[in-house]
């Protein structure tokens, strides 16, 4: 996978991320107010190192303060010493202490943790005298010399808590949070079959796409300005398309998509629009006797069309009516009808194209999503090509490649597929709002 798919796919889950990220921050900021802040305090203590005489006495005497540093360490965390402090304190139960030796020094560190920063201070500095106190017997009665342990620095009472520690928490919480919405952005796009690039729709399909049609901020099927991004991609489309026939010329059209709500009525009738813009005389037949759209695009009256043509209620010529754009003309439906297939499948379905083919330039049907019901496939087999329309965003991989497949098993000619809903293009917008020439 190159780095633009994984910035790709970044770019497209950031609100996973995002959501993540501020998820656990959340989750941290509350753990930090619920917690009691708990404040430390140390006290360091000094083990001087006696000076003077031969080269092997002050080893033995480097050794010795080494010794009393160490022994001094286990003492100041021993029961007595802890039950005097608790005493002294006034206490039944001491706050956290800790004793260390610095390594590579002479210091004794006491440290002590409560949620009281003066019981902290309190705390180191009482262990301190304590042990200076130990230290004060025994010199007494073991002769030792004098001023060998010290305090270097009292314990003060801290202004701020040890912990919780909020900016580091924070930065923390910000990486985990951004490590965990990156991992579960890259598991939801494993586990998501939609496909969200115009690439990834190509490569489902194994098919060239003939147009990408930008999403446009609309919730009904209509015609685009023409000087839209939307008309402009139309345009292209056509191109595509009759760039195509040069061998063997498209006279019939298919348009179908994997599912319902692809946006497949939109396309044809604005490619219609396109179409006859060039010149060309359109048809354009609702090929949906279930769910018809085409004359609610078009704003036409239903009551005939196509299911009382195949029913032989009324002839074909009787049934077409002239759109509000030049040079398209619309054969709807009908009224909705239960045996769509049946009369789908009948001969005067193949002869009313046929008669169409003859007096228009180019056929466009409208199909019903062809994993659906069956009328796409029996479409198909009246036309010369068939276009079809996948919603980038939306489609599933699946489902595409399962229309592809029952196309491909009734030997459709599939010429290519149209990417709607797609990003749009920057380079439009580039000559759109350029200055025009003055003369």
């Amino acid at each position: 996978m190159e780095i633009r798919s994984y910035i790709g796919i970044l770019w497209r889950r950031k609100w996973v991320i995002v959501a993540t990220a501020i998820v656990t921050v959340t989750v941290v900021v509350i753990g930090m107010l619920i917690m009691t802040p708990v404040y430390a305090a140390s006290a360091m203590l000094r083990v001087l190192t006696p000076s003077g005489g031969t080269s092997d006495w002050i080893e033995y005497n480097t050794m010795y303060a080494e010794r009393l540093t160490n022994t001094y360490a286990k003492i100041a965390t021993t029961r007595p010493v802890l039950q005097e402090l608790a005493q002294r304190l006034g206490l039944d139960q001491l706050p956290k202490i800790e004793v260390e030796t610095l390594a590579d020094t002479e210091l004794l560190l006491i440290t002590a943790e409560a949620t009281d920063p003066t019981l902290a201070r309190d705390a180191a500095n009482g262990l301190a005298e304590i042990l200076l106190e130990q230290y004060e017997l025994a010199r007494v009665r073991e002769g030792m010399p004098a001023n060998m342990l010290s305090v270097v620095e009292p314990a003060i009472a801290p202004k701020t808590p040890s912990r919780p520690r909020k900016m580091l928490n924070l930065a923390l919480a910000c990486m985990v949070g951004l490590g965990g919405g990156t991992g579960l952005a890259f598991a939801f796009e494993i586990l998501d079959t939609t496909l969200h690039t115009a690439k990834q729709i190509e490569t489902t399909t194994g098919l060239s796409a003939l147009g990408k049609i930008p999403s446009a901020r609309r919730r009904r099927a209509g015609f685009f300005n023409g000087n839209s991004p939307q008309a402009e991609a139309f345009r292209h489309l056509r191109t595509k398309v009759f760039a195509l026939d040069t061998e063997t010329p498209f006279r019939t059209l298919l348009v179908t998509s994997a599912e319902p709500r692809e946006g497949k009525s939109t396309i044809v009738a604005n490619l219609a629009s396109a179409i006859a813009q060039s010149g060309r005389r359109v048809v354009v037949v609702d090929g949906d006797m279930r769910l018809p759209t085409l004359h609610k695009v078009f704003d036409l009256p239903n009551e005939i069309g196509l299911s009382t043509v195949l029913q032989e209620e009324v002839p074909l010529d009787e049934a077409l009516q002239s759109s509000d754009i030049p040079g398209v003309w619309v054969l709807t439906s009908g009224p909705p009808t239960p045996n769509a297939a049946e009369l789908l499948a009948l001969p005067p379905m193949r002869a009313s194209v046929e008669q169409l083919a003859q007096q228009f330039d180019i056929v466009l049907l409208d199909a019903p999503s062809i994993l659906t019901v069956t009328d796409a496939a029996l479409l198909a087999l009246v036309a010369d090509g068939v276009i079809l329309v996948v919603a980038r965003a939306q489609a599933r991989e699946e489902a595409v490649q399962a229309a592809c497949q029952q196309l491909s098993d009734i030997k459709a000619r599939s010429i290519g597929v149209v990417v709607n809903r797609a990003k749009p293009d920057s380079t439009y917008a580039y000559y759109r709002h350029r200055p025009r020439w003055r003369s």
